[in-house]
């Protein structure tokens, strides 16, 4: 059983980009805040986290011990303070950085092999990720 303190993720592991950022997390979570969850592995159902596979496999996802969902950067940005990467993840926040950064991890997760093997889904279309992501960023 998991700790009440430990934040769920959910990456694809047939995404290379992701694999070798999830081993990094793996190496500095010397506290064990982070459960890592294999999206593509067989017995993986995402029905488990109200989630559809394609919800889950366009991004990277983090899910907060109180329940809420963060995707993307904003995953990313949690988990990095999570391991002790605080100060980098606020200069991720800064205004122009945040967008390069931003935009930087749609342009990876496009065109890295993030894919579903068992089902053949891939990425959202780069323009369609680019104009849901830089929406939420309010550009």
């Amino acid at each position: 059983m998991k700790p009440s303190n430990t934040i769920d993720v959910l990456y694809d592991g047939n995404c290379a980009f992701l694999c070798r950022a999830i081993h990094l997390l793996r190496r500095m979570d010397r506290q064990h805040h982070i459960h890592l969850t294999n999206t593509a592995a067989r017995k993986f159902d995402a029905r488990i986290f109200d989630k559809s596979m394609n919800e889950l496999i366009a991004e990277i996802h983090a899910r907060m011990p109180d329940g809420t969902w963060l995707k993307g950067m904003d995953a990313f940005r949690l988990l990095s303070s999570s391991v002790g990467l605080g100060p980098l993840v606020l200069l991720t926040r800064l205004p122009l950085i945040r967008l390069s950064v931003n935009v930087g991890y749609l342009l990876v997760a496009d065109f890295s092999n993030c894919s579903l093997a068992e089902t053949g889904v891939r990425h959202l279309p780069l323009h369609l990720l680019r104009s849901r992501q830089l929406n939420r960023f309010g550009t």
